[in-house]
């Protein structure tokens, strides 16, 4: 039972673009995640978004979403469990929207857009692979080449 539900989820189409997706999205998070956790100026906003949105648990979640938008970044860039790695990507955006839409300081975080484009693109891609499979190049069409 759970190898036919892991060889669903790994099903994959061997399409370039949803390829390209897929790696860009690993790099997006990978970025963002090293960016959080290296760069002051980014360290410093980071926390600030936290205070303004008032998370619960700020302090612990300060250094774990970093960590786990890495983690989530290196599953995407080798394309092993797609689907689950763009899964995880949504709560995220979602949060990521939010604090777009209420956090007012736009002059903390250098990097932040006045209007939140990026996360509803990163929302589209993960949502294209969540549908679609980690495309071509992925360790999950790898393995169905194998299993077949």
């Amino acid at each position: 039972m759970l190898s036919k539900i892991n060889c669903k989820l790994r099903q994959t189409l061997s399409s370039q673009i949803v390829g390209i997706y897929r790696i860009a999205l690993g790099m997006i998070f990978v970025m963002a995640g090293t960016a959080k956790l290296t760069n002051a100026n980014f360290e410093n906003a980071w926390a600030l978004y936290l205070t303004e949105i008032e998370m619960p648990f700020s302090k612990f979640f300060f250094v774990i979403i970093p960590v786990f938008e890495i983690i989530v970044g290196v599953f995407l860039l080798l394309g092993y469990h797609s689907r689950i790695g763009a899964f995880l990507v949504l709560p995220i955006m979602v949060v990521a929207v939010y604090m777009h839409l209420t956090v007012g300081i736009p002059e903390v975080f250098m990097a932040k857009p006045y209007v939140a484009l990026l996360p509803p693109f990163v929302i589209m891609m993960a949502l294209t692979i969540l549908i679609y499979g980690g495309g071509k190049w992925s360790l999950d069409l790898k393995s169905l080449k194998k299993d077949l």
